[in-house]
């Protein structure tokens, strides 16, 4: 399923959906935020998403005049232990 809601303290619209394993054998919830090319983010502010949303990484579409999308990914760095 996919939702679309706006966040109660910027008011600006984001995109809720289940993301699935290619294997089915897992489930999370993602989120994507559309930004248009003079909007602007900074780490406090995606940060204050996350916790909002009790979420781990959000999505940005970074939309620029022609409609063009570019999409980025903000999450912690996954760190594995060493060999």
């Amino acid at each position: 399923s996919i939702s679309a809601f706006r966040f109660p303290s910027t008011n600006a619209w984001g995109l809720r959906a289940a993301h699935f394993a290619e294997d089915f054998e897992s489930c999370e919830i993602e989120v994507l935020v559309p930004l248009g090319m003079h909007d602007m983010l900074t780490v406090k502010h995606h940060e204050a998403i996350c916790a909002e949303l009790d979420v781990k990484g959000v999505f940005y579409g970074l939309v620029d005049a022609d409609g063009s999308v570019v999409l980025y990914e903000l999450r912690p760095p996954l760190l594995q232990a060493p060999p």
